[in-house]
């Protein structure tokens, strides 16, 4: 390993950092979009270990002050990332709705109209005939 790396050995250590990170959290199954996020909150906090032990040895004001602006930081983006997913899930729940509410669209047994699912599988029209007939015939 010499002083000047190529682009290719720089990109491939960046990449064993995020698949370590990914690794480390348990997010190895996350989608490709949210890793640009995951890095940069990960890069928000990666230097308050370091202040957090300066302000463990010398109390300082700004120092703690600094600390939670980097926590304040990781938290909104991870905010961020959380509004995204429940967008996400939410779409994906909408469209499943819509294709539970067209599956549960029938044809009348007696007349081949499409109708919203019943017990009876007949449209209100068919359904209110054959009442009508069995009633006339003294079965119901």
């Amino acid at each position: 390993m010499g002083l000047f790396e190529s682009k290719e050995e720089k990109q491939q250590k960046r990449e064993e950092k995020i698949n370590q990170l990914l690794s480390k959290y348990e997010l190895n199954n996350i989608s490709k979009e949210y890793i640009n996020a995951i890095q940069n909150i990960n890069a928000e906090l990666s230097g308050t270990g370091l202040i957090e032990f300066g302000n463990f040895l010398s109390y300082s004001d700004k120092d703690t002050q600094r600390l939670h602006s980097y926590y304040l930081n990781a938290l909104i983006q991870q905010n961020w990332i959380i509004i995204r997913q429940l967008n996400e899930i939410s779409a994906k729940l909408s469209s499943n709705e819509n294709k539970s509410n067209l599956s549960s669209i029938i044809e009348c047994k007696v007349c081949g109209k499409r109708i919203p699912y019943n017990e009876n599988e007949t449209c209100e029209n068919c359904h209110k005939i054959i009442i009508e007939r069995l009633k006339s015939k003294g079965m119901q």
